[in-house]
């Protein structure tokens, strides 16, 4: 399958970031949400596959702190985070966290989308701590 057509196939979840939201293909078969997006279901590769919005909430899985940049346009960022973020529906997703500093993060912490605006009008997605739920 050629490059253009897994685009296609993200088109919807990345029309939706852009609006501040998360969008995933849940099965119509099975109920298993697929992500990244694709052409059938990963669990039963079923094609029935519907869009449907996430929460936005999640649990913190792993993370890492960056001390050198890979790429030039990091470099101001020194360190910075990379997570891997359960969403409570099920799928893992890669995001920075922001609103804690690099000290604070703890696996199994709670987390909440968040969607900064950028420069060329994208969104960018990163998570934040849930402190609702943290209470």
């Amino acid at each position: 399958m050629s490059g253009a057509a897994l685009a296609d196939y993200a088109a919807p979840h990345e029309a939706a970031l852009r609006e501040g939201r998360i969008v995933m293909q849940r099965c119509d078969d099975c109920g298993v949400i697929t992500y990244p997006a694709g052409p059938c279901c990963h669990a039963c590769l079923s094609p029935a596959l519907t869009w449907a919005e996430m929460s936005g909430r999640g649990t913190l899985w792993a993370y890492v702190i960056y001390h050198h940049a890979f790429h030039p346009a990091f470099a101001d960022k020194l360190p910075y985070n990379v997570a891997l973020v359960r969403l409570e529906e099920g799928p893992q997703m890669i995001a920075g966290i922001t609103g804690a500093s690099n000290d604070e993060l703890r696996n199994g912490m709670a987390l909440v989308a968040r969607f900064e605006p950028q420069p060329d009008g994208s969104r960018l997605l990163k998570f934040r701590p849930d402190t609702d739920s943290q209470g």
